[in-house]
């Protein structure tokens, strides 16, 4: 057995166990411990998958003898580089659940590169008249775009990480069926699919991905209302008259999922209290707090 392929069989296994995963996170409670334990298991196989892919399609496109075997293999790291970066992003929107700009090196960076690589396959899909490229291409400009803009943006929609995490993990795993569809019919040497199969999953998937953040808008609460998690520093006068209406209930916190079932003993106690603080240094702006959430 080659390097390549037994780079290709991890490549495929981790690939079949993401597409079985993915359905059992995303139908089974959010925040529960079968959805953990799944999306956890797709993120690990995602992983393989991107991992195993790069060297493939690097050793792929060194040995190109043709324009058709190179632009086959940079299309390969392509959807590598989007399936990846969406991955990335759905996890790392679990680690800002607050407000505030976000400017890590690694969250900014990805998405640079997608717009980038965005621009290439739009160029690339022009000079060859190739529909699919331009088609990619456009989306990853896209998203490019919007990744940036939502990661600098410093008042951010109430719940936004639940629809970022959902939206980021749809789009992992459209990039992981059109290249399953696509790049492995190839490598096993079946017929490629035509246009309509290889953006079958995109024009599927998009929509389904769209309904299902709505149905958890209208679940949540959050349709037609367009008040934010946070507001500008010094936006609000200041009013430390009294706490929440609720005081010690999990809703007047803000908390949901895992953490308030872990807090909701210490929150009933006589104790639990209520602190006013400033919700950014040196300004006026300030929030109520409950010390049992500290």
């Amino acid at each position: 057995m080659t390097p390549t392929d037994f780079l290709m069989s991890i490549h495929i296994s981790a690939g079949a166990l993401a597409l079985v995963t993915f359905p059992v996170a995303l139908l089974t409670a959010k925040g529960g411990a079968a959805h953990r334990r799944a999306g956890r298991m797709f993120v690990l196989a995602m992983g393989a998958v991107c991992f195993t892919a790069i060297p493939v399609s690097l050793i792929h496109l060194s040995a190109a003898r043709t324009a058709g075997a190179a632009l086959f293999s940079k299309g390969a790291l392509f959807v590598t580089l989007l399936s990846g970066a969406a991955v990335w992003k759905g996890v790392r929107v679990l680690r800002f659940k607050g407000s505030g700009a976000n400017r890590h090196p690694l969250d900014l960076g990805l998405p640079a590169l997608i717009f980038m690589a965005g621009c290439w396959a739009l160029i690339q899909g022009a000079a060859a008249r190739n529909l699919i490229l331009l088609f990619f291409g456009a989306l990853a400009v896209q998203r490019g775009i919007v990744d940036l803009r939502y990661w600098l943006n410093p008042e951010k929609p109430r719940m936004h990480w639940f629809f970022e995490h959902l939206g980021a993990m749809m789009g992992a795993t459209t990039a992981a069926i059109t290249a399953f569809l696509f790049f492995g019919a190839r490598s096993l040497g079946a017929a490629a699919p035509g246009l309509v199969e290889f953006l079958l999953p995109t024009l599927v998937l998009v929509p389904v991905s769209a309904f299902w953040a709505r149905s958890y808008r209208r679940k949540f609460g959050l349709i037609g209302q367009t008040d934010r998690s946070t507001k500008s520093p010094g936006s609000e006068p200041l009013d430390v008259s009294s706490p929440p209406s609720v005081p010690g209930s999990a809703s007047s916190c803000g908390i949901s999922g895992p953490k308030r079932s872990r807090l909701s003993r210490r929150r009933a106690s006589p104790g639990a209290t209520w602190t006013c603080i400033p919700t950014r240094a040196g300004t006026s702006s300030r929030k109520w707090r409950c010390t049992a959430c500290a």
